[in-house]
């Protein structure tokens, strides 16, 4: 199984170009990353994937996720030891009919945009595809790290809903 991997830039990890590698559809998850270690030269332990906007787990094969197929393309975040922890933001959900209502998320620094909405789909049932996410004005793109943005602890973002 070839699979591309696109690494998004952070602040404090350097950026690599996007690299194609041949798999195991069997490999567990900690399998892709040691051979991806191979290649990049960056340990297993700091290596994050995704793929539509979910978190891979290391224990999982790539046949467990059933839309990864030959070709597809997977999201890798590189972060040290010392950027793990979880940070409390809050999400202040716009409806159609100006109801207003907020949730509070824990992320971790390395999240992206995508994994963001994810975590609020798992938590409203609102489609990823209809959430618009905007923070100091602006509308944030999937596919970078949520606190490249300048969100930090306790910031508020604000969640448009498109239907």
């Amino acid at each position: 199984m070839h699979l591309t991997i696109l690494h998004i830039p952070s602040k404090r990890c350097e950026q690599f170009e996007p690299f194609m590698i041949d798999f195991d559809p069997s490999f567990t998850i900690i399998q892709v990353k040691d051979k991806i270690a191979q290649y990049i030269n960056v340990l297993p332990c700091d290596q994050f994937l995704s793929f539509e906007g979910r978190t891979l787990e290391d224990k999982h094969t790539l046949t467990s996720y059933e839309n990864i197929k030959n070709g597809s393309n997977l999201w890798m975040v590189t972060c040290p030891e010392v950027i793990r922890e979880k940070y409390h933001v809050f999400v202040s959900i716009h409806t159609t009919n100006n109801e207003r209502n907020v949730i509070d998320l824990n992320i971790f620094y390395y999240d992206t945009v995508a994994q963001v909405k994810h975590a609020i789909y798992e938590r409203t049932s609102i489609p990823m595809d209809q959430q618009r996410i905007v923070f100091a004005g602006k509308q944030i793109e999937d596919n970078r790290i949520f606190s490249n943005y300048g969100i930090q602890k306790d910031s508020t973002v604000h969640l448009i809903i498109r239907s």
